[in-house]
């Protein structure tokens, strides 16, 4: 209902029945992911069979705020639409007979594990390496870059106050405390106990952590006290 609520809000039409435009605006809600999953220009408006809905301003302003996807993910999106469309009309079952399915459904199951340092889920694509998840050769990562302690829920043990640190910039020796305030260690001894993760993002450039900083400080400023609660 709630993933319903905010597709009807997104777009503003002036006419139609509520039926046709949910469904209408569920499309134009599919264009514009694909449009933000393969980096091309987000437009302010959308059609969807003969009708125009506006893409809201704040909307607008939410998917700049967004980071950019990872290459691979750019990739992987732009290739599943390709395939889409080579299979358009096509039955599952021509698809199982050429294996594409089950590759296409291993890409796009999201991998649910969260960063248990700042809860930001892992974003690596487990479909390259046939090991484990979470194995030495197939580890969960933020390739994307992790968000800062605070929105995962952390909290200093004795301020209460939310820290404002992020995954990549710890050093071996800091201390930290868990999502329950109650367990005191160092970041080294924390990799240790967490070594199916990758807490490094040397993929990024500097400028790229600094600027996923900033949008996260950003966010944090305007709605941090409503998530700490």
């Amino acid at each position: 209902a709630d993933s319903h609520q905010f597709i009807n809000d997104s777009f503003e039409v002036s006419s139609g029945e509520v039926d046709e435009n949910l469904t209408n605006k569920g499309k134009c809600m599919s264009t514009l992911l694909y449009l933000y999953f393969s980096q091309q220009p987000i437009p302010s408006t959308f059609i969807a069979f003969d009708k125009t809905y506006r893409l809201k301003q704040d909307i607008i302003d939410t998917f700049k705020m967004f980071g950019t996807p990872s290459p691979t993910l750019i990739t992987l999106t732009i290739a599943i639409k390709d395939k889409y469309d080579d299979y358009q009309g096509m039955s599952f079952n021509h698809l199982d007979t050429n294996g594409i399915k089950l590759k296409l459904l291993q890409k796009l199951r999201d991998c649910e594990v969260k960063c248990s340092c700042c809860g930001r889920q892992c974003d690596a694509d487990h479909t390259i390496s046939t090991t484990a998840e979470g194995s030495e050769h197939n580890k969960h990562s933020c390739q994307t870059g992790h968000q800062l302690r605070a929105m995962g829920g952390i909290k200093y043990e004795i301020t209460n106050a939310a820290p404002l640190s992020m995954c990549e910039k710890l050093k071996d020796n800091d201390l930290i405390t868990n999502k329950d305030g109650n367990i005191r260690q160092k970041w080294s001894e924390f990799k240790n106990q967490h070594s199916d993760w990758t807490f490094d993002t040397n993929n990024m450039s500097k400028s790229e952590l600094l600027r996923i900083r900033a949008k996260y400080t950003v966010v944090w400023a305007k709605i941090g006290e409503k998530l700490r609660k």
